[in-house]
């Protein structure tokens, strides 16, 4: 692939003249200059985390870092702006040494049979710290991956970024600790990570909720699911503002009003279409599902505003578990849309728990102890959290009882 990102993406679209990135020049020493010197910034030297500076490669006279990887294994995608490269990706195409085997990791060996595998050795962005831009970036990387013939790829992170990574669909085959840090080995089925992130890329074009199928009841229903599915995968964002980590760019708030209106526009898409008798049933669930995500955006960003807190002190207090807790039942939904039955089946037990005796409990004991704000903090977050749990578990339900469990339709923007 061209430096400009000439090739067509997997699937045969047709090549993308407006992309963010493009492949690094191994040959312009200018850049990968700003390559070193800015991932030395981005991630301060290494000197928050022992691991670090034991994985890369640090001069810090120069304040420049590198992978162990050599640069004729390593493939790059970067924006910059004035010769300053201000985000990047790298990945190692060749695994002739693969970076994660520092932590003790090994490609697995269902997965180690000459396919072509790939590793993400770093990455950063240090401008635009909205949780929307990298996704961008993510996304012309997996798809150009995916047009060169890699299926999976692999990839080491901490406990901090791995929300990030999970919610573009990548699945933890591994996890170590060292020197009591915790660091966890990431499987990327590069097909699936393409579409779980799609769905989180915002601009202009793909925020734009339509126009829906004008006659066909059969692409108004795929419509309907892949919008909804939008809406749903989304709610990872929120959650990633409830641990405390806001977006500079939208709050949960603008994010919830928008999530309204791609729900109303599913709900107008499917509320005149005349379909045949087979496609009825299907057509009315679709509306039930928009009208559960609509009800699960407002319990979670109720949830979001709330989560900070006295009750929030810290990984191991009751409001950071519910979180946790609440994101899992998140991804767990995310997995049954995404076509997988027994995560519905799993999902609809997960959410159907009742949890009002185990909060009545700790809140108990956070005022015997005399922490009465964080008792009370902890009963609301307790009230968005059971509304959230409701809805999934009605959505999970019906997808359990589909016959056909597509794809759901989720868009490959």
């Amino acid at each position: 692939m061209s430096a400009g990102g000439a090739r067509e993406r997997a699937g045969g679209e047709a090549p993308d003249t407006t992309r963010a990135t493009r492949l690094l020049d191994w040959s312009d020493a200018a850049l990968v200059a700003s390559l070193e010197s800015e991932a030395y910034a981005a991630f301060d030297g290494g000197h928050a985390s022992a691991l670090l500076r034991g994985l890369w490669i640090w001069d810090d006279d120069a304040r420049r870092v590198r992978t162990r990887v050599p640069a004729e294994d390593t493939r790059v995608w970067i924006e910059e702006d004035g010769g300053r490269v201000h985000t990047a990706i790298l990945v190692n195409t060749r695994l002739a040494v693969l970076q994660s085997a520092a932590y003790g990791f090994a490609v697995p060996a269902a997965l180690d049979d000459g396919r072509a595998l790939c590793e993400f050795t770093l990455a950063y962005s240090r401008d635009d710290h909205s949780i929307g831009h990298f996704h961008r970036a993510w996304d012309e990387a997996f798809g150009d991956l995916r047009a060169d013939g890699f299926g999976d790829g692999f990839a080491t992170c901490a406990r901090r970024l791995l929300p990030l990574y999970r919610r573009m669909g990548a699945r933890v085959v591994d996890e170590t600790e060292i020197g009591g840090e915790r660091r966890y080995f990431l499987h990327f089925e590069l097909a699936r990570t393409s579409r779980w992130n799609a769905r989180l890329v915002e601009s202009d074009a793909a925020d734009r909720a339509g126009p829906a199928p004008a006659d066909d009841a059969t692409e108004r229903l795929a419509f309907a699911r892949g919008e909804t599915g939008v809406a749903l995968a989304r709610l990872l964002v929120a959650m990633e503002i409830a641990r405390g980590r806001p977006d500079p760019a939208v709050g949960v708030e603008a994010r919830r009003r928008g999530a309204q209106h791609v729900l109303a526009t599913v709900r107008r898409a499917l509320g005149d279409a005349d379909a045949p008798a087979p496609l009825r049933a299907a057509l009315d669930d679709a509306r039930r599902d928009a009208d559960d995500a609509e009800l699960l955006w407002d319990a979670v960003a109720s949830f979001a505003t709330l989560a900070e807190g006295p009750g929030h002190s810290g990984e191991s207090s009751s409001v950071a578990m519910m979180t946790e807790a609440l994101d899992a039942l998140l991804l767990t939904l995310l997995e049954a849309w995404d076509g997988d039955h027994d995560a519905a089946t799993l999902v609809t037990a997960m959410a159907g728990d009742d949890r009002r005796a185990s909060v009545a409990r700790a809140a108990d004991a956070l005022r015997a102890s005399g922490e009465r704000d964080a008792a009370s903090h902890l009963e609301r977050v307790a009230r968005p959290f059971a509304h959230a749990a409701a809805a999934i578990a009605r959505i999970a339900a019906r997808l359990a009882a589909r016959d056909d469990h597509p794809d759901a339709g989720a868009p490959t923007r």
